[in-house]
C-alpha cells in the first residue's frame, strides 16, 4: 500500500518494511520539493503489481545535484535517503542531524 512514486525499492518489491522505507520516502518528498518532479519521473506508475519493472529497481536514483544545485550538505543527505539498500539508508536519527546541520546558519558540533 502507498503511492507508487513514493514506495521504497523494498515496498514496491513485497519485501519486509522497516523505517528505512519511510526515510525512502522523505528522500523522494525532499527531492521532489528541491528539484520539481520525482527523482524517476512522473510516469513512475507503470510497473507491474509485483514491481518487477518498477525503475526504482532497476536503477539507482540520480544524484539530486545533478538537477539542482544544492549547499552539499543538504544534497549528501538527500542522496543517503535514496540509496537502493535499507542498510545503506541513514536512520531517521542520522536524518534529522544531517538536515539540520544542513541548514544555513546551523553550526557544526563541537
Amino acid at each position: 500500500m502507498g503511492t507508487f512514486r513514493y514506495l521504497a525499492p523494498e515496498q514496491a518489491a513485497g519485501d519486509p518494511l522497516t523505517a528505512a522505507a519511510d526515510v525512502w520516502g522523505i528522500g523522494v518528498t525532499l527531492f521532489e520539493v528541491a528539484v520539481g518532479e520525482p527523482p524517476f519521473g512522473r510516469d513512475d506508475g507503470t510497473g507491474d503489481p509485483d514491481g518487477r519493472r518498477c525503475r526504482r529497481l532497476d536503477r539507482t536514483a540520480p544524484p539530486v545535484a545533478s538537477r539542482r544545485r544544492l549547499p552539499p550538505a543538504l544534497a549528501a543527505a538527500l542522496d543517503a535517503c535514496l540509496r537502493p539498500g535499507p542498510p545503506a539508508r541513514p536512520s531517521v536519527t542520522e536524518l534529522s542531524a544531517a538536515l539540520g546541520s544542513a541548514r544555513p546558519g546551523a553550526r557544526s558540533p563541537g
